[in-house]
């Protein structure tokens, strides 16, 4: 799963989500998946007023689709795979 924030130009925060195929299969088995916003470091003033969700069969393709979003004020956090937390 690809997680990131963009800040748009109100001031408000657009959250993007990238799923895989693995994540499709979790939530068709039943699976919930849970997303920790604090660990995306949202501005606390901030208020997240769009979502944006894609789909690529692999981490690959999340990857190359995710590139395309990004900008010089990206800013990127990483989750290793396999972390226990909340992703």
């Amino acid at each position: 799963m690809v997680k990131a924030v963009a800040r748009l130009s109100d001031g408000s925060c657009l959250l993007v989500l990238g799923i895989s195929q693995g994540n499709v299969d979790r939530l068709r088995a039943g699976d919930p998946i849970y997303v920790d916003v604090t660990a995306l470091k949202v501005p606390a003033t901030a208020t997240i007023s769009k979502v944006t969700i894609f789909y690529g069969a692999t981490e690959a393709e999340l990857a190359r689709t995710v590139r395309t979003l990004i900008g010089p004020e990206t800013t990127v956090f990483t989750i290793p795979r396999g972390s226990k937390d909340p992703q």
